[in-house]
């Protein structure tokens, strides 16, 4: 993927373990760490979001 592509982590297939980890006020999960999960739902780089996996559905 392109470091400049922007990705958001609910694309990610780890963003709902992230977001129930939010939810619950629990911690980030492993995955997400390197990956500056602190605003989700906006995009950012993929350069920013290393571990960024899309999700398939």
């Amino acid at each position: 993927m392109n470091k400049n592509t922007h990705v958001y982590c609910t694309d990610c297939m780890y963003g709902k373990k992230l977001i129930q980890a939010i939810i619950n006020e629990t911690d980030i999960p492993k995955q997400c760490k390197n990956c500056y999960p602190y605003n989700p739902e906006d995009s950012m780089k993929y350069e920013d979001r290393p571990n960024f996996n899309r999700k398939v559905e």
